[in-house]
């Protein structure tokens, strides 16, 4: 249960990052100064939510498969963040919220690579606690 929370806990992190990350490169501002912040419009993160429930959809957190296959949560995880993405053009269509096209599939890339980033970090933390 505590590996679970741990990595939607991550992935929400991970997504965040990813987003902030996404529109530094989109704007072409600083990741850390005041720009990034600010050209990132408040609308642009109510699709975060987006991404969790898809995982979770996905089976991504379903405790027997944070343990075996990671060939196969890698497949679950690229397709859920494909879906998740489109999901976030479908809301963007939906409202009517101003996005880059370009934003679309870098914030996919950020995504996805933040994502399996944390996840890899929360596995070897895991093992090494256990181990330990």
């Amino acid at each position: 249960m505590i590996l679970i929370s741990t990595t939607l806990l991550v992935d929400i992190i991970a997504i965040i990052t990813g987003y902030v990350l996404a529109r530094t490169i989109i704007r072409g501002s600083s990741l850390f100064g005041e720009d990034a912040w600010l050209a990132t419009s408040p609308f642009v993160f109510a699709t975060v939510a987006i991404w969790p429930v898809v995982f979770a959809t996905f089976g991504l957190y379903q405790p027997r498969r944070l343990v075996h296959s990671h060939v196969r949560e890698l497949q679950r995880l690229v397709t859920a963040s494909v879906v998740a993405a489109l999901l976030c053009v479908l809301f963007h269509f939906v409202t009517r919220i101003a996005v880059a096209r370009d934003f679309i599939p870098v914030l996919l890339g950020s995504c996805l690579a933040n994502v399996v980033i944390g996840r890899v970090v929360t596995r070897l933390l895991a093992l090494a606690v256990n181990e330990w």
